[in-house]
């Protein structure tokens, strides 16, 4: 039946990775220039502010969980496993934001964890931004353990603002250069 692929079409729509035309189609979302910039300053805004909260409030839940995630994560890096990585990588984020236990927080979050997903499996085909994000992770572990909440907060925000970089060609990385094929395909 057409109406499961129509629901699931409805849904990707309303979390913005695909827009549909009426008797023309679908197609997978694009970001426009500068749109992805908007992206991250929003998700710095969300993650550092439910950081803040969740390190005050909620501590030990927080860490326990990242803990979990933590080794996860490293059984990953390990067996070279990009896509349970990034599932990993998302799940933090997603810890760090539920942490909070604020539910405006939450559904700020909800509006652009497609994408940021979306653009994590992207960037997973590119060995040294896996590696470089393993490490930042374990630097981030430690410092929520520590409970230094301005030491933090501060490692987050750059990690966050630091994928303005990462990200400048996320198209490119995307699609390779004019429609080539990705370079890992397993994390497509």
């Amino acid at each position: 039946s057409r109406t499961p692929i129509r629901e699931a079409f409805r849904q990707l729509s309303q979390e913005g990775l695909v827009s549909i035309t009426p008797f023309r189609g679908a197609s997978v979302f694009t970001l426009k220039p500068g749109e992805l910039n908007d992206l991250i300053d929003f998700r710095e805004l969300i993650e550092c502010k439910a950081l803040e909260i969740a390190m005050q409030e909620n501590h030990k839940a927080l860490v326990d969980e990242v803990d979990a995630i933590m080794a996860r994560m490293a059984r990953a890096v390990e067996d070279h496993d990009v896509r349970s990585y990034l599932a990993g990588d998302t799940a933090l984020h997603l810890a760090i934001v539920n942490s909070a236990r604020n539910q405006y927080i939450t559904k700020g979050n909800a509006l652009i964890a497609s994408k940021m997903a979306a653009v994590r499996t992207a960037l997973g085909r590119d060995r040294d931004i896996f590696e470089g994000s393993w490490n930042t992770h374990q630097e981030l572990c430690n410092l929520f353990k520590s409970g230094d909440i301005p030491a933090a907060r501060k490692r987050l925000s750059k990690h966050i603002l630091d994928g303005k970089t990462l990200f400048a060609n996320f198209n490119d990385r995307l699609n390779g250069p004019k429609g080539a094929r990705p370079e890992h395909p397993e994390t497509a």
